[in-house]
């Protein structure tokens, strides 16, 4: 579904990630692992157009959409959730998932998939006319994810999902991650705990020093030696 090749990225001039490599089939949850300032959030704003490019190609669905501008990206199905519960703070919850399915024209679309958003994120039903800033971390995060499905993406992007979150709510939102991808959906995750990422991914990628030093199926990965020796770089 989305392969990327010899991707070097970062912001401005200077350069974060370097010819990095990478492809995810439809129906895959594949995850980003790695130390901090490895560049993994990077190669998401990167494909998503909102970091700087130097060079490199990426496709989607057998299309080269290197030179496509966010808003194009959008609308042939990729959505984005970058990490830090990012929310319109003074708009409801509501108003949040309006936003999030601004390229719709069709009411009837929007109400559809706000249905949808809503059956896989049930908590936030409760909340609909609140104030996203009322909202705790755990719903916060929720809404982040459900903002990004208005659009109903084939693909989602999506950033350090269970970032301060308290143990019930990540369990809750990853248990919601694999049921969307049942339905269809294919996820490219950044996550810094490493056990439940591979819990719910096929395959994964290490990333040290902005390159790509390991990849393999989830199964491999878990390898707690394997990965010893590879975060230590022996």
């Amino acid at each position: 579904m989305l392969h990327v090749s010899h991707l070097s990225a970062g912001y401005g001039k200077s350069q974060v990630i370097h010819d990095v490599d990478l492809g995810i089939e439809a129906g895959e949850i594949v995850c980003l692992l790695g130390p901090n300032g490895a560049g993994k959030s990077t190669v998401l704003k990167a494909i998503f157009k909102l970091a700087t490019v130097h060079h490199g190609k990426v496709t989607f669905r057998d299309r080269d959409i290197s030179s496509l501008h966010t808003h194009e990206l959008l609308e042939l199905g990729i959505a984005y959730v970058p990490q830090g519960r990012i929310n319109f703070p003074s708009m409801t919850v509501r108003e949040n998932l309006e936003m999030g399915g601004f390229l719709i024209n069709h009411r009837h679309t929007l109400v559809e998939n706000m249905g949808f958003v809503l059956e896989h994120f049930p908590a936030l039903k409760e909340k609909m006319n609140e104030a996203a800033a009322s909202l705790s971390g755990g719903e916060g995060q929720m809404l982040a994810i459900a903002r990004g499905l208005m659009m109903r993406p084939s693909l989602l992007l999506l950033d350090e999902p269970s970032l301060g979150l308290a143990p019930k709510t990540i369990t809750e939102i990853f248990h919601n991650l694999r049921g969307m991808v049942e339905q269809g959906m294919t996820i490219l995750m950044v996550e810094q705990n490493v056990h439940l990422a591979l819990e719910i991914a096929s395959r994964g990628y290490l990333m040290a020093g902005g390159k790509i030093v390991f990849d393999g199926p989830a199964k491999e990965l878990k390898n707690p030696e394997k990965m010893r020796a590879l975060y230590l770089g022996k």
